[in-house]
């Protein structure tokens, strides 16, 4: 069984499980449901890819994620709330990933110019560097992930996953 076929397998049994809910619970809103559910296989699929082309480097997606967070800000200074917010992980969990990047030399902790009670994150070139040495394998693999569709179906994809991400906020 190769990697794409274990998804595809263990989603085909989650759908099965939900098709004997409607039998059971006919009110049941079978295809929102099954939508759910592939978002989430897909997440943890795409979350499992990264994971293989970072392990090599000792990092996790969100390791990794935080660091892509300190490279893309202005200045590659971030606090870590923006981060908690971002990365969708607790404080406490942050404070666990922050301290193992500051350990390692990849970022530093910093009180803030403008209020010396924040921290703020600032990227060491250590870390710069390893984040420059981990984008091309996975942009290899993120490549291969989403050669099955076309440059006007990413569009489409990206339009309509974005405007799935208001709904959702719409109807919190």
């Amino acid at each position: 069984m190769n990697e794409i076929t274990r998804p595809i397998q263990a989603f085909s049994e989650v759908e099965e499980g939900i098709c004997r809910l409607t039998r059971r619970l006919p009110e049941l809103p079978k295809q929102e449901v099954i939508l759910t559910r592939l978002y989430l296989h897909i997440a943890k699929a795409l979350r499992e890819a990264a994971n293989h082309v970072l392990r090599p480097f000792d990092l996790n997606y969100v390791s990794f994620s935080t660091l892509m967070m300190l490279f893309g800000s202005c200045d590659n200074v971030v606090n870590p709330s923006k981060l908690c917010d971002v990365t969708g992980e607790s404080r406490t969990n942050m404070t666990r990933i922050v301290d193992d990047l500051v350990a390692r030399g990849y970022i530093k902790r910093h009180p803030s110019t403008d209020d010396r009670r924040r921290i703020v994150l600032t990227l060491t070139a250590k870390g710069e560097g390893l984040v420059r040495k981990i984008l091309p394998p996975l942009w290899e693999v993120q490549k291969k992930i989403y050669q099955v569709f076309g440059a006007d179906e990413k569009k489409e994809l990206e339009d309509l996953l974005k405007k799935q991400l208001a709904a959702i906020e719409a109807a919190k």
